[in-house]
């Protein structure tokens, strides 16, 4: 049967992606770049969240890392390594070895659930794809991977995915993304479709997992109030670049990017802290950026976030900064920390 493991500190590398760089060619001829020169490293056991706005690029870089990016989209730069293997260089097939056995991914919903087949079934599926079991043991497994996400009971395991409620179903994706215990789980913004009550349950449940697997995570979201408990370490992502890294608790407490600021001050828990100086607000005012993100279309020439900085000069429009490391383990672009063109 399935079994939990206790979690034990991060000792090696597990992910690494290098000067990533993710280009897609439109029906024009033009090619856009939803993500440009990422690099990020994650460690086993480790939780690392990717914070930004819709259309960052956080959802590509997620595709791109599983090496199922949609048509049209290609890996122009750059190398993601895996446990020590090159992922770019791999064959399909041995790609399909890894993927959901050794990374698995969450989805933003469960649409991907087979609406003809009852959810035990389809966790035992994943194990059966993976495992040189019995069909008779990876059910025997599915169903305790169930009971382990919060859907105990033969009930519950032999229901159809419309029988369940969207959190439910939610589970059972989760319970697919488990079931064969993988060293690397992506979780893309996985409360995204639930409503409060169920985003609540889901994130307590992600909270238990972290505290007992030796599992590590990426964890997606463009709410900051979802990953300032889960995650022990926040790249911030912005017009498919990453401009701030940093332990999660630094980053919250002394967010280095205007853009990190930003999005901390949209935080509704905070809208009498600190991140609201020097802006009117009231309580019938909801906080938010102003401008929009840029047109991948028509790249700037200097820093992506200049148009809709509170304190950009004349060099953030000419040029784009370079990464600068103000302290130890934090990484930032912005030129307000003696960052250099690029």
């Amino acid at each position: 049967m399935y079994r939990l493991q206790k979690l034990r500190p991060p000792s090696r590398a597990l992910l690494k992606v290098s000067n990533l760089t993710i280009r897609l060619a439109t029906d024009s001829g033009l090619l856009v770049t939803p993500v440009e020169d990422v690099s990020f490293g994650l460690n086993a056991g480790e939780v690392l969240g990717l914070l930004g706005e819709s259309g960052a690029g956080k959802s590509t870089l997620a595709l791109a890392l599983l090496r199922i990016l949609p048509n049209g989209f290609r890996a122009e730069s750059g190398s993601i390594e895996f446990d020590g293997r090159g992922l770019l260089q791999l064959a399909e097939n041995e790609m399909r070895e890894i993927r959901g056995a050794q990374v698995s991914l969450i989805p933003q919903d469960a649409s991907g659930l087979n609406p003809v087949l009852r959810v035990m079934e389809q966790v035992a599926e994943v194990l059966h794809a993976h495992r040189d079991w019995t069909m008779e043991r990876c059910r025997q497994e599915g169903r305790a991977t169930l009971e382990m996400v919060g859907l105990a009971g033969e009930d519950l395991a032999r229901a159809y995915p419309h029988q369940l409620s969207g959190g439910q179903r939610q589970r059972v994706s989760i319970a697919q993304a488990l079931a064969c215990n993988p060293a690397l789980i992506i979780a893309d913004e996985p409360t995204a479709s639930l409503d409060a009550v169920a985003t609540r349950e889901i994130l307590k449940l992600l909270q238990y997992l972290k505290a007992r697997l030796h599992t590590a995570f990426l964890f997606i979201s463009h709410q900051p109030q979802v990953l300032e408990s889960l995650t022990d370490r926040l790249l911030v992502m912005y017009s498919g670049r990453i401009v701030e890294e940093g332990p999660t608790h630094q980053v919250f407490h002394d967010p280095l990017h205007p853009y990190t600021r930003e999005l901390l001050r949209c935080d509704l828990r905070k809208l009498n802290g600190k991140f609201n100086e020097g802006r009117e607000n009231s309580a019938s005012r909801v906080p938010f950026i102003p401008g929009a993100p840029p047109d991948l279309m028509r790249p700037s020439r200097g820093c992506a976030f200049e148009s809709r900085c509170p304190k950009r000069g004349d060099l953030c429009a000419t040029c784009s900064p370079a990464e600068s490391t103000p302290s130890p383990g934090r990484v930032v672009r912005c030129f307000e920390y003696g960052g250099e063109c690029e």
